[in-house]
C-alpha cells in the first residue's frame, strides 16, 4: 500500500484535457509530481528542477522542492536528448543522510524526463489552445465584417439590379403589347 501510495502520482493523469478547457493551470499537478519524487522516492530534502525552456520573460523554468537559491547542492543530474541539455536537476541532502543510489538517479532521470515532457506538452498544449481561441476569434470577427458589408453593400446593389431588371423587362412587355396591339 505504501509502494502504490509512492506510485500513484507517477501514473494518474494530469487531466491536461480538463484543464485546458477549464483554462486551470496545470503547474500544481506538475509540482506535485515533482514533490512525490523528491519527497518520497528520492528522500530528497530539498531539490530543484531547471528545464531548458524558457518563460515568456526569458528566464529558465524551475520547479522547485523547499528550495531556496542559498541551499547546498549535494548532487547535480544533467539530462539530456538529441538537442543537448535540457534540465538540470540540483539536489540537496538527503533526508537519512547518506548518498544517492545508481538506482535513485535513475529513477530520477527517467521521473524528471516525464515531469519535463508533461511541463512542455502543457505549455505547447495551452499555445495552440491560445492561438485557436484568437483564431476563433478573428474569424467572428471577419464573419461579422462580411455580413455587415453584405447587408450594406451588396444587398442594396443587388435589389436595385433587381428593380432595373424588372423595369426593363416591364418595359420590353409594354412595347410587345403596344406592337402586337397595333397589328
Amino acid at each position: 500500500e505504501e509502494f502504490l501510495a509512492v506510485l500513484r502520482p507517477f501514473v494518474a493523469s494530469m487531466h491536461l484535457r480538463e484543464r485546458l478547457l477549464s483554462g486551470r493551470s496545470g503547474d500544481a499537478d506538475i509540482h506535485v509530481l515533482f514533490e512525490a519524487l523528491c519527497r518520497d522516492v528520492l528522500g530528497a530534502q530539498r531539490a530543484c528542477l531547471i528545464l531548458d525552456s524558457a518563460d515568456i520573460s526569458g528566464r529558465l523554468q524551475r520547479i522547485g522542492y523547499r528550495w531556496s537559491d542559498s541551499a547546498e547542492v549535494v548532487r547535480t543530474l544533467n539530462l539530456s536528448d538529441e538537442r543537448g541539455q535540457v534540465q538540470t536537476l540540483l539536489l540537496g541532502r538527503k533526508s537519512g543522510g547518506g548518498d544517492y543510489t545508481a538506482e535513485e538517479m535513475d529513477v530520477a532521470r527517467a521521473a524528471t524526463q516525464r515531469i519535463a515532457d508533461l511541463f512542455a506538452g502543457e505549455q505547447v498544449a495551452r499555445l495552440a489552445m491560445s492561438l485557436l481561441r484568437r483564431r476563433i476569434a478573428e474569424v467572428k470577427v471577419l464573419g461579422a465584417q462580411n455580413r455587415r458589408v453584405l447587408h450594406d453593400e451588396v444587398l442594396p446593389q443587388l435589389h436595385a439590379d433587381i428593380l432595373r431588371l424588372e423595369a426593363c423587362c416591364d418595359a420590353e412587355s409594354m412595347a410587345a403589347l403596344t406592337v402586337a396591339h397595333k397589328t
